[in-house]
């Protein structure tokens, strides 16, 4: 099994597109077709339902949407823990955001991170506020950044909040790369005094 087969299953589903989706990871849109045919082919039924506007999932691509978020979330964590023995701490977080917090807030606490831990990468991601805590949960991203108001009820109980100043972080349950080169975990807070 091929993990980057799946990531740019998800990239088609992200985008829309298949296009768009190679355009984002780097491969032409020809290179994307052969991939998701030869993943078809493994998986033995179409992925894909192709239109006017572009491509979506079938029902059965979408029933395993979670299994291949964790299957990539896996990935990520070995890879983590490969870089963390030898020494180097790398990865990428991706952070769900709506657009005025990664206006004045994210590109500050990135680049304060990025000092002290120069191979983790972040992906930056925005969209609306109240789809955030649905990527938080389906593992699209893994720390959100949300508005909340004092006294006001988190309708999406099982999330790890920190307060930052008027607004709070949301971490999902993946793996982060820790500033001290140890993975943070769901419910752990991610010190981001640093």
């Amino acid at each position: 099994m091929d993990i980057k087969r799946w990531k740019v299953m998800l990239a088609v589903d992200d985008y829309g597109s298949f296009t768009r989706a190679g355009e984002a990871l780097g491969y032409t849109q020809s290179g994307v077709t052969q991939m998701m045919k030869a993943l078809e082919k493994e998986v033995g039924f179409s992925l894909f339902i192709k239109g006017k506007k572009g491509a979506a999932l079938t029902p059965e691509a979408q029933s395993l949407i979670p299994a291949v978020r964790a299957l990539l979330s896996a990935d990520e964590v070995v890879r983590q823990e490969i870089s963390a023995l030898k020494g180097a701490p790398t990865g990428t977080i991706t952070i769900g955001t709506y657009l005025s917090c990664s206006i004045h807030w994210i590109p500050e606490i990135i680049q304060k991170f990025q000092e002290s831990h120069p191979n983790i990468v972040f992906k930056v991601i925005e969209g609306a506020e109240d789809d955030l805590p649905d990527w938080i949960q389906e593992r699209r991203v893994d720390i959100g950044f949300l508005s909340h108001q004092e006294g006001q009820r988190c309708p999406h109980g099982e999330i790890h909040r920190r307060s930052l100043c008027h607004h709070r972080v949301c971490a999902g349950q993946r793996h982060l790369p820790h500033p001290e080169g140890i993975p943070a975990e769901a419910g752990h807070p991610l010190p981001l005094h640093q």
